[in-house]
């Protein structure tokens, strides 16, 4: 939407047909939006290592790509991702969610407190109001970003970073084992700690330590570019000032913590509720300056000079090892955040030219009933060609 002033009217206009390969579902989207505004013929294709596809889009005669939905993606179960991790997968996807709802998420929902502090603290209030402990995490992290970008710089970005090792680094690895010992036994007197639950171990923060270290960098730098100051590129200072941060003693709290992915309760911590509505009061007491602006930015993997993926790769590996899982390098890391799976240049070439036989149809101005969508898996190997489907129909009462 940011180039529509590039690709405009004028542009799609002058279009005989559009041929689509772009690497991302949001993209897709929007070229059949503009398509299907502009009564454009699409022909959309991609690849996914062995496996392509192509999908013939004529205006008015075939279903468009938004019409058709792709199924869901197999997914880790929350239980094991949160509490219970035993493959590497499992802590890079954790890693994965946590930079998202801390670096992605959390600026975001600051943004709009300082614009409208009444109004997001309500809307975030009512969106999990039977969900405390959610509730307490959003709220905290509103009140993080509003304080620290009135205190912004280098030393609390460094601050930041350390705490928020030994938050996930310890502490909750030490709450995880104070709610469930090593001896622990579940109700049929088998041993809790077995099987795929693999018993945690808290990692105390060593500065000299290269994986330790790197967190740090990476979120100090992170947040860094969020409060708008340029990256800390001295790791001597990095490594002085963390060992100036005092963090507080761990100290365990009742809690409810789901066992597996069939335990319906709430997860919650005893003073949830009271955390809450300090948080709330507090943050309506506040009155923020709104003509103050946080970085707001999305994930992005291929900019190795963002430390997104630095971060992900050192707080995935830190996670293994709080469970003694085999620590993973920076590049398969990389491939699994960032979902990448290898081009295969005969897939490719397997695509462009069913796409392109497409394409002479349409040129020779075939009817609709002579196109064919593909789906293929080079490693069966499988071809299947398929007529496209007519567009849905919507029945509109005047």
């Amino acid at each position: 939407e940011e180039t529509e002033e590039l690709f405009n009217d004028f542009f799609w206009e002058n279009l005989d047909f559009v041929v689509n390969a772009v690497d991302n579902i949001k993209a897709r989207h929007y070229v059949d939006s503009r398509c299907v505004f502009y009564g454009k013929p699409l022909f959309e294709s991609g690849t996914l290592g062995t496996k392509c596809n192509s999908q013939i889009i004529l205006p008015h005669e075939t279903q468009s790509y938004g019409e058709s939905q792709d199924p869901p993606e197999d997914s880790i179960p929350l239980c094991t991702l949160k509490n219970f991790p035993y493959q590497i997968e499992h802590t890079i996807q954790w890693a994965r969610d946590f930079f998202e709802g801390i670096f992605v998420e959390g600026p975001k929902d600051c943004q709009a407190y300082l614009t409208n502090p009444v109004g997001q603290l309500d809307t975030i209030k009512n969106e999990l109001q039977d969900k405390q402990a959610s509730l307490r995490g959003r709220l905290e992290s509103i009140k993080r970003y509003a304080t620290y970008l009135n205190e912004a710089s280098h030393e609390n970005c460094i601050k930041l970073a350390r705490l928020l090792f030994q938050d996930i680094c310890h502490d909750m690895i030490a709450q995880l084992l104070h709610s469930f010992p090593l001896d622990y036994k579940t109700e049929s007197g088998v041993p809790f700690w077995s099987g795929p639950k693999r018993p945690p171990q808290v990692i105390t923060f060593d500065p000299e330590d290269e994986t330790h270290l790197s967190f740090i960098e990476s979120a100090a730098n992170i947040f860094a570019y969020i409060f708008n100051l340029p990256y800390i590129k001295d790791i001597n200072y990095i490594k002085q000032q963390t060992q100036k941060v005092k963090v507080k003693e761990f100290k365990p709290k009742q809690a409810v913590i789901k066992e597996n992915d069939q335990d319906t309760r709430e997860e919650k911590t005893e003073d949830d509720d009271v955390v809450v509505n300090d948080l709330t009061n507090y943050l309506k007491s506040q009155n923020p300056d709104s003509s103050k602006k946080l970085n707001v930015f999305e994930f992005e993997k291929d900019d190795d000079s963002n430390y997104h993926i630095d971060f992900i790769s050192a707080c995935a590996n830190l996670r293994a090892r709080n469970y003694k899982i085999p620590e993973a390098p920076r590049h398969k890391i990389k491939m699994i955040a960032g979902k990448i799976i290898p081009a295969i240049a005969t897939t490719t070439a397997m695509v462009v030219g069913a796409v392109g036989i497409e394409i002479v149809k349409r040129v020779l101005g075939k009817p609709a009933g002579q196109f064919r969508n593909l789906f293929s898996n080079l490693a069966l190997p499988l071809w299947l060609f398929s007529e496209p489907l007519p567009p849905n129909l919507s029945l509109i009462h005047i």
